[in-house]
């Protein structure tokens, strides 16, 4: 997958959370630590720096495309609890923040995009958070 100048993607945490593509709020009974630990490990894991082959067509012949992909994430202490934030290509593309107790809830996600396309990951953090098996995209 590679990112295109024909989507806004913002370029700023700040514009990512106030863009307001975000998931609904995901609950859990688990410790906020299990959860956090579980995201931070699949992150970590799926969001580093690669490189993407393909190919594309150009004037009728076939050429290999090669892009390298800086992703990385950060992680920061935020009021109860913690946001992971993903970047590539020097914009802000993901964010999950977990935090503690919430009503009924041990711990609770919630996801933001930065756009559209991005929103499918909404799901896989979920899964992840609930210690179920979850593939990289890449």
């Amino acid at each position: 997958m590679l990112l295109s100048g024909c989507t806004t993607v913002p370029s700023t945490k700040d514009q990512l959370i106030q863009a307001r593509i975000s998931s609904q709020k995901y609950c859990y009974t688990e410790p906020l630590s299990e959860i956090t630990q579980r995201l931070r490990s699949y992150l970590s894991a799926c969001y580093r720096p690669i490189t993407v082959t393909g190919s594309t067509v150009a004037v009728g012949v076939i050429v290999p495309v090669q892009s390298n992909i800086d992703w990385s994430v950060e992680e920061e202490t935020i009021a109860l609890g913690t946001r992971f934030t993903v970047t590539g290509l020097g914009k802000y593309v993901l964010a999950a923040q977990v935090t503690g107790p919430e009503q009924a809830c041990s711990t609770t996600l919630q996801a933001y995009a930065g756009n559209q396309i991005w929103t499918n990951r909404f799901e896989t953090l979920d899964k992840v958070a609930r210690n179920e098996k979850a593939e990289c995209p890449y």
